[in-house]
């Protein structure tokens, strides 16, 4: 679950273009009344869908099918001393990830978990 901390905040547009995939997203902002709930949504290829991921939100997902192609259109450019994240398997968040996860990169792995 990836964001960018402030002054390098970023919005995401994204789509599945081939597959599927289940797509999650964590709001991150302290001062919110949605801080730490998530909102999941499956994006097919052909459903015309595509998923807004507004400044302050964590975003990740997980492939539904081998061969899936995701787009995404981001506002800003990486800032890598900016990178955030959260773990996917963070007990405060409890996603329900519909597949055994199959790889994962080590920074993912090795965020803190919320509590």
């Amino acid at each position: 679950m990836h964001f960018q901390a402030p002054p390098h905040q970023e919005a995401k547009l994204i789509r599945c273009m081939r597959g599927a995939l289940l797509d999650v997203i964590v709001d991150v902002r302290p001062a919110s009344p949605t801080y730490l709930k998530r909102y999941e949504i499956e994006l097919r290829e052909g459903d015309g869908r595509e998923l807004y991921v507004a400044e302050g939100l964590a975003h990740g997902y997980q492939t539904l099918h081998n061969e899936t192609e995701i787009f995404y259109m981001m506002s800003v450019n990486h800032a890598p001393d900016a990178s955030r994240g959260l773990r996917w398997d963070d007990p405060a968040i409890s996603v329900n990830w519909p597949r055994p996860i199959a790889m994962i990169s080590e920074q993912d792995r090795n965020w803190p978990l919320l509590n």
